[in-house]
C-alpha cells in the first residue's frame, strides 16, 4: 500500500491496512463489532493526509514498525514458532502506545485483546482447513496414481456408472 500510495514511509498503519486484506482478521474483526470497511476508510484518509510523499524510488520503514517487527519476533520466539505469523504482528501493532493504527483500531474494538483472541483463532481455523484441502488433495493424487495401473479407472470405482463391477471381479477370481 505505501508504494501504491507513493508514501515516504510504510508505517505500522500500513501493516493493519495490509491485515484488513486477510479474510481470517476481517472475520474477527466483525466478529469483535468492528467494521472493516470503516477501518480502510480511516486508514486510507490517515495516508492522505498524514504521510509525505516519497521523493526517490525507495520507501523507508518507520520506527514505529520497526517497533512492530521487533516486538512481533519477540512475540513469536516467545511462543516458541518458527516464523513471525500475522497474530504477533497484531500484537506488534497493540503494543505501541503512540499509534494511529491502534487508535482507529479501538476506534471499531472495545477490547483489542478479544481481537487478538479472535484472529488467532480465526488464523488456526483457515490453517485446519487449509491442511483438510491439502490431505483431500493428497488423496486425489494418490488416486490417480492408482488408476494409471493399466486398469481402466471405471472398473476400480464403485461410482462408474454403466460398468458392472460383478464382472470385474468375477475375472480375478477366475484367474
Amino acid at each position: 500500500k505505501a508504494g501504491m500510495e507513493q508514501n515516504e514511509y510504510m508505517t505500522p498503519e500500513h501493516m493493519l491496512y495490509a491485515l484488513c486484506k486477510e479474510i481470517p482478521f476481517q472475520r474477527a474483526l466483525s466478529d469483535c463489532g468492528g467494521q472493516v470497511e470503516r477501518l480502510e476508510q480511516s486508514l486510507n484518509q490517515f495516508f492522505k493526509s498524514h504521510l509525505p510523499r516519497k521523493i526517490g524510488d525507495e520507501i523507508a520503514v518507520s520506527n514505529g514498525t520497526q517497533s512492530v517487527f521487533e516486538c512481533a519476533v519477540r512475540q513469536a520466539i516467545a511462543s516458541g514458532r518458527d516464523e513471525v505469523e500475522m497474530t504477533h504482528i497484531l500484537k506488534g501493532i497493540m503494543d505501541l502506545e503512540e499509534s494511529f493504527a491502534l487508535y482507529y483500531l479501538s476506534l471499531e474494538v472495545e477490547d483489542p485483546v478479544s481481537l487478538l483472541a479472535a484472529f488467532g483463532q480465526e488464523l488456526a481455523e483457515a490453517k485446519r482447513k487449509k491442511q483438510e484441502r491439502s490431505l483431500w488433495e493428497d488423496e486425489e493424487n494418490e488416486e490417480e496414481e492408482d488408476e494409471g495401473d493399466g486398469l481402466d479407472a471405471s472398473w476400480t470405482s464403485a461410482e462408474a456408472p454403466g460398468r458392472n463391477w460383478k464382472t470385474y471381479v468375477t475375472c480375478l477370481n477366475d484367474t
